[in-house]
């Protein structure tokens, strides 16, 4: 199976995602763009690829035991950017601010975590970020285009509490990847409710 460990997202983020991919679409119109669904929208911690199935329980007991002693830290959403560059632009993402030294930890440790799950060890720099979509091959001048959107639109500014990491499993549909909750994972003293990704301390 095709699995990643990810934070969750409350209903106010993704409306604050949804708004900026709006108004990228009326900029990028002409650009070959695969918009994020809202059903499909997270904070990637790790992905780990293919793994075994009957992994999953010592897998989602792996991730627990990461969480456990990560105290809850406060996000926010900031400004747009592009992965590699907006020149040459294949991903346009929300960044996030707040506390981001508090989800660098969690990353850290659930890569540790995970490590002996996976074949293949991922030697990217972690980057918080929402992905709003992602771009085929387009005309540099379109791309110029959408640089200069990327620098002008100002998203919405929403603050929440991240208090759990979720193992998901992806399934890959012919209308886009599917992706199904394994386990959820409270950070320390957190409480949670995994229809939405909010989390509250008792």
């Amino acid at each position: 199976m095709r699995a990643f460990v990810s934070v969750g997202l409350p209903s106010e983020v993704i409306g604050a995602m949804l708004s900026a991919q709006a108004r990228m679409r009326l900029i990028g119109r002409r650009l070959p763009v695969r918009w994020s669904r809202p059903a499909a929208m997270h904070l990637t911690l790790r992905f780990l690829g293919d793994v075994p199935e009957d992994v999953t329980g010592p897998l989602g007991d792996a991730v627990r035991a990461a969480c456990a002693p990560v105290a809850p830290f406060v996000l926010e959403t900031a400004t747009l950017g592009c992965f590699p560059s907006p020149e040459s632009a294949r991903v346009v993402w929300l960044g996030l601010g707040g506390e981001t030294d508090g989800l660098e930890r969690l990353a850290r440790v659930i890569a540790a975590a995970t490590a002996p799950f996976v074949t293949r060890q991922e030697d990217r720099v972690f980057v918080p970020h929402l992905t709003l979509g992602r771009i085929g091959e387009a005309r540099r001048g379109d791309l110029e285009l959408l640089a200069k959107g990327v620098a002008s639109v100002v998203p919405e500014r929403v603050v929440w509490r991240v208090g759990s990491a979720r193992l998901m499993r992806s399934n890959l549909r012919a209308g886009g990847a599917e992706h199904v909750l394994l386990a959820e994972c409270p950070l320390l003293g957190a409480k949670t409710d995994a229809s939405d990704g909010r989390s509250e301390s008792p």
